[in-house]
């Protein structure tokens, strides 16, 4: 089974806010993994965790085998989803982010 989240988002200042700023870091619910190449944004820069401090694209990540040696991560390593604008947004815009799950059978 699949699960799509979806997290709605609207500048109710007068200011815009700056490039950069964060909009959203969500964590994977336990039991599910992160479907490959689903999350969305527009305008934002998304990356991934998959030790839930350090943030990259999914191809730049290692996952450590211990004794120095390590893997490429995959969607399953995922453990939280972050999205940052990469331009300004303007007074009273809005938009959304979001990504697709899939639950683990294995834990049914």
């Amino acid at each position: 089974k699949q699960v799509t989240y979806v997290s709605e988002y609207k500048n109710i200042g007068d200011k815009k806010v700056d490039k950069g700023a964060v909009i959203s870091t969500d964590a994977l619910p336990k039991h599910t993994f992160y479907v490959a190449k689903s999350a969305f944004c527009q305008n934002c820069d998304i990356s991934f965790s998959i030790n839930g401090v350090d943030y990259d694209q999914l191809e730049n990540l290692k996952v450590p085998l211990g004794k120095g040696k390590t893997r490429p991560a995959n969607h399953k390593d995922v453990k939280k989803v972050r999205w940052q604008l990469n331009r300004e947004l303007d007074s009273k815009s809005q938009g959304s982010v979001g990504y697709k799950l899939q639950i683990n059978d294995n834990t049914l």
